[in-house]
């Protein structure tokens, strides 16, 4: 995996849910997958809890009647995905960690990533406030 660096934010899986996985007008990603997360709860153990589901959004919907995937106390760490890109029968993964941490598989995804990450609301600017894209 390559490792790309770009301030970050989690924040759009828990305040968007699935539609932060959005790729409608990136036509060379068919869809994301969050596979994982890690988050720290706000608790007087700053327990760590690492959640793991071959789609973790669908897992929520069906088996914890849409408990959210990251509780509203918890301070989000990482996130895991599989991206299906149209040019590969295969995902790829995609890793995100908190703040500025990016790892991709394929040093050639790094720009569809990068507009994906600015489009959803991923990438930070440099005053903290969410990328647009140009």
């Amino acid at each position: 995996m390559r490792a790309l660096h770009l301030a970050l934010t989690l924040d759009p899986l828990r305040t968007n849910g699935p539609d932060a996985l959005d790729v409608r007008g990136i036509p060379e990603i068919r869809h994301i997958t969050l596979r994982e997360v890690q988050f720290v709860r706000d608790n007087a153990f700053h327990e760590t809890i690492t959640r793991r589901a071959d789609d973790l959004f669908r897992c929520s919907a069906v088996d914890y009647e849409n408990e959210p995937v990251v509780p509203a106390d918890a301070v989000l760490v990482h996130a895991f995905f599989d991206i299906q890109f149209a040019d590969s029968p295969q995902p790829r993964s995609l890793l995100l960690r908190l703040p500025s941490t990016i790892k991709v598989e394929q040093d050639a995804d790094a720009p569809v990533i990068h507009r994906f990450l600015c489009e959803r609301g991923f990438a930070l600017s440099r005053s903290g406030e969410e990328a647009r894209s140009a």
